[in-house]
């Protein structure tokens, strides 16, 4: 251990730490490591703590890292921060725990009372070491469901036919139901519409149910550059009124471009809606938790 040497971080290692991330993470699933753009993005931010983040070396080589944010809650007085683990390269396991004896110091000498910890079912040993470091379930973030395309099927669908949005026609009405629906401001509606027109991580649909010149429904589909997954959206503004002609739609865009997967994530009071999912052949495939404790 005493050739391992911990650092926080220097302007520059934002390459290297995406590189390592995508590494280590390349067999996990739910997990999404930033890219190096993001990452020199959320590290230009004006509140950035750079004592917040921390790099493990052998010999020069960067081996693992560490990174933690602030946080607050309303109801809330205590001094809080989020941390993932440690990620670090197989064959130097024991490096982690110096990361977060390291963090440990650091968030303490800071003055933070209550530490969470983002932990999945299929984030490889996070699950255990919230176990070794005392933490304990506070809610659960999210539900990953699958289900084969080719399995998928709609129970019963009427005359409602959706179709492909028209980013000139349907512009204006697509940017209010934003407002609307998710309580969205101007910017965050249109930048959210001009984000799907000018999509480039694969492919992406936004299909809408009309009645008349009326938008009366809207979806979502993503498909991955891979092809691999096919993850659709709830629609808006109710997720269950015609959702089988909604489904029926999707399943024709996935089979046109071979995906063999659609994929689900389930939050907030929509975990609540696991059930309903099942009933369509939809099964858990992991589930994310926020696990914490005082300091």
């Amino acid at each position: 251990m005493t050739d391992y040497k911990i650092e926080t971080y220097k302007e520059g290692i934002e390459d290297a730490q995406a590189t390592l991330g995508f590494e280590i993470t390349k067999d996990w699933i739910d997990f999404r490591q930033t890219p190096a753009d993001g990452i020199k993005r959320y590290y230009s931010a004006p509140d950035f703590d750079p004592e917040l983040r921390l790099y493990a070396y052998l010999k020069n080589k960067l081996i693992g890292f560490m990174t933690s944010t602030t946080i607050s809650y309303n109801d809330d007085t205590r001094k809080r921060i989020q941390h993932d683990f440690p990620l670090v390269l197989k064959e130097h396991e024991e490096v982690s725990e110096l990361l977060y004896n390291k963090a440990l110091e650091t968030w303490k000498a800071k003055g933070f009372e209550v530490v969470e910890a983002r932990v999945g079912t299929n984030w490889k040993g996070t699950m255990e070491l919230a176990k070794k470091y005392d933490y304990k379930k506070k809610e659960q973030l999210f539900t990953h469901i699958q289900l084969s395309v080719d399995e998928a099927k709609p129970k019963k669908t009427t005359n409602k036919k959706f179709e492909d949005f028209d980013p000139v026609r349907d512009r204006d009405q697509l940017i209010e139901l934003y407002k609307e629906n998710y309580n969205w401001t101007d910017e965050q509606a249109i930048a959210n519409f001009e984000s799907i027109v000018n999509y480039k991580e694969g492919y992406i649909f936004q299909p809408i149910l009309r009645e008349g010149d009326k938008i009366i429904s809207r979806g979502l589909l993503q498909i991955t550059d891979d092809k691999k997954f096919a993850l659709f959206r709830p629609m808006r503004p109710d997720s269950r009124l015609y959702f089988d002609d909604y489904f029926d739609f999707v399943i024709a865009k996935a089979k046109s471009h071979n995906v063999k997967t659609f994929q689900f994530f389930l939050g907030g009071s929509a975990l609540s809606e696991l059930d309903f999912w099942k009933s369509y052949g939809f099964e858990v495939k992991g589930e994310l938790f926020l696990y914490e404790k005082e300091i």
